[in-house]
Parts: structure tokens; C-alpha cells; sequence
């Protein structure tokens, strides 16, 4: 198992608009230092996954629509001049998405119970999503941190020809039967079912997300599973975690429009470091397997702003708002390029 000092921290900030660990990964964001250098200084500071992973799809038609004003962000690069700009800002817009009113509204996956809560066991039918007469196949699991992620998913596997699945479960991430305080029943049940249905299913892409709080808790068993996970699979994805906030983020913020700079979560609070570093180390060691690191898509070297473009990032204390996941889209599907793509 890799070892992480638990005390590391990100990185200043560097010119090319990425954080780096404190030392090299083979992930999906870097290529190569001297053409990311030399493209970075032609194009005033892109990120490296900008370079090997810009795309434009169509939002997902189960979506709610983002209006004409707001343009969502092609690329990493453009996604952290928006992060950094609103990291000045802290009076809320005239106009949010989602409204204070309708941020707690859940996704379609969410509303099928694709992504269950709790002691709840549904495993319903209609959780395929995306191309339903495509060849390739895509599962989407973990917990409720790979859920929130489920508008761009779809998106992406329409836009690219994948029949999704989604199953996850809340404060449920993959493990094998242990004492982890982590692996509650109805969790364990969850475990064989994944275990069960991705064997039998053998798909091209397997996606897995997981609530850091959550992780941390059972990482060594997490580490264990996922290679497991990749055997059955031709790739498999690990989606970094979005920023741990001290309170309910949204509701802060509804109180405080004016002035919400009380709201806002310090970056070197946002996140227990060696938990994403595990997780990209254990990537890195493996051709079947690549992690996207998404910390520069919610933080600055120093913030973590709640409110980005007139998009409410956050529903509540931790997941995203449908509509921060819709403006993330294309983002999200130049990440999935690189991180699907064969690995040199």
C-alpha cells in the first residue's frame, strides 16, 4: 500500500494552473513537463488537463437548462480563471442556479433511487442512462459524491456512445467485508451487488466516487478493492473529491447575500490531503486505472468559493447542485477523454 505522510499539503499554486503533489504522478493531467511548459507560456497558463482534455458536449437532456447568460467552462483553464475571479467576490448575484429555493432538488438518479440512502435497498431497473442502444457500457459507483456527478455523466455517455449504469449508495464506497466501521450492512449488501453485477457485466468503464470523509475511514480497504474492481473493467476511473465544508455551505450563504465571505472554506481546510494522494498513487501504479484530480475546479491556492459564475456549487453542507454539475459538464468530459484513453 503506498505510504502518504498525513501531514502533506498542496503546493503554491504554480503557473500552470494546476496543484501539484509533492511529488510526480503519471495521472490523466500530465503529459509531458516540457510540452505542458511550452504550451502553458504560448497560452497564458493552462492547466495541463486543459491541454490533453478540452471538450464540448451537450448537457444532458434530463437536466435542468442553463440559461443563455451563464457559459459554462470549456476547459480546466477556463474553469480556474472563473474560480479565481469569484474568490473576490462575496455578495451573491441577483440571479443563482439553482435558486435558494430549489438547491436541495435532487437529480434524476437521485429521484429513482439509483443512489441509495441509508438502510434503504432498492436496486431499481430504471437506473441505465445515457446512449440506451450503445455497445460500450459505463457504470457509475460509490457513494453519494459519485451521484452528484451524474447530469455530466450522462451527458458524457451520450455524447460518446456508453449505456450508464448508475448504483451507488450513501456513505457506501467500495471495500471487501471487514471490520470497518465504514461497511454497514446494507453497505455490504451494496458491495456484493456491485461485485456481482460488474463482474457479470464486464464493462468498458467503470467510474467511482467517493465522499473523502468517508474514505478516509476506510482507505486501506479501499485500496485494496479497487484494483479488484479493475480487473473487471477496461478502465477504471476515480473521481477526486469536491471541497469538505464546515456547515451547511448553501444555507450560509442564503443568510448571509450580502457579504458571505464567512462562508467561504479555507483550501487547506477543504481537503484531508493523503487521501487523494493514496487514491492517485494507487492509480499511477496501474495501467487499467487513472484518477482526475478535481481540486482547481473548486479552489484557489487559498479559497474555495461557494458561488462561481452565478452557479450555486453546492446544495447543502457537501455535494453539488444539479446546476454546478450541468456548468461542469464539459470539464468533467475532457477529464473522462484523457482518463478512458490508453496510458504510455
Amino acid at each position: 500500500m503506498p505510504h502518504v505522510r498525513p501531514g502533506s499539503r498542496l503546493s503554491r499554486r504554480p503557473s500552470l494552473a494546476f496543484i501539484k503533489f509533492s511529488r510526480p504522478i503519471k495521472v490523466w493531467t500530465l503529459a509531458a513537463v516540457v510540452l505542458v511548459s511550452a504550451v502553458a507560456a504560448i497560452e497564458g497558463g493552462r492547466s495541463a488537463s486543459s491541454i490533453a482534455g478540452t471538450a464540448r458536449i451537450p448537457q444532458s437532456p434530463l437536466a435542468p437548462s442553463l440559461p443563455a447568460s451563464v457559459v459554462p467552462p470549456n476547459s480546466p483553464g477556463e474553469l480556474a480563471a472563473k474560480v479565481t475571479s469569484a474568490s473576490a467576490v462575496f455578495a451573491l448575484p441577483s440571479r443563482i442556479y439553482p435558486s435558494m429555493a430549489d438547491r436541495e432538488q435532487l437529480n434524476v438518479a437521485n429521484q429513482r433511487s439509483c443512489i441509495e440512502v441509508g438502510a434503504v435497498t432498492v436496486r431499481p431497473d430504471n437506473c441505465t442512462f445515457g446512449d440506451p442502444s450503445a455497445k460500450k457500457t459505463m457504470w457509475l459507483i460509490g457513494d453519494s459524491h459519485a451521484g452528484q456527478w451524474f447530469y455530466a455523466l450522462d451527458a458524457y455517455a451520450r455524447a460518446r456512445g456508453y449505456r450508464l449504469t448508475v448504483h451507488a449508495k450513501a456513505s457506501c464506497v467500495p471495500q471487501t467485508p471487514n471490520a470497518s466501521t465504514q461497511l454497514y450492512p446494507e453497505c455490504a449488501g451494496m458491495n456484493r451487488y456491485w461485485n456481482r453485477q460488474v463482474s457479470a457485466a464486464r464493462p468498458d468503464v467503470v467510474v467511482v466516487g467517493a465522499f473523502q470523509s468517508v474514505a478516509r475511514k476506510a482507505l486501506p480497504n479501499l485500496l485494496q478493492k479497487l484494483p479488484a474492481l479493475a480487473t473487471k473493467t477496461r478502465k477504471l476511473v476515480i473521481i477526486g473529491d469536491t471541497p469538505r465544508q464546515s456547515g451547511d455551505v448553501a444555507a450560509c450563504v442564503d443568510r448571509n447575500q450580502r457579504e458571505y465571505s464567512t462562508c467561504v472554506v479555507k483550501t487547506s481546510k477543504a481537503y484531508y490531503p493523503w487521501v487523494g494522494r493514496s487514491l492517485a498513487d494507487l492509480a499511477n501504479a496501474s495501467s487499467k486505472m487513472n484518477y482526475i484530480d478535481t481540486r482547481n475546479w473548486f479552489c484557489t491556492e487559498s479559497t474555495c468559493p461557494p458561488v462561481v459564475d452565478s452557479i450555486l456549487v453546492y446544495r447543502d453542507q457537501n455535494h453539488l447542485s444539479g446546476y454546478a454539475a450541468v456548468w461542469l459538464t464539459n470539464v468533467m468530459a475532457g477529464a473522462l477523454d484523457a482518463a478512458i484513453s490508453p496510458r504510455g
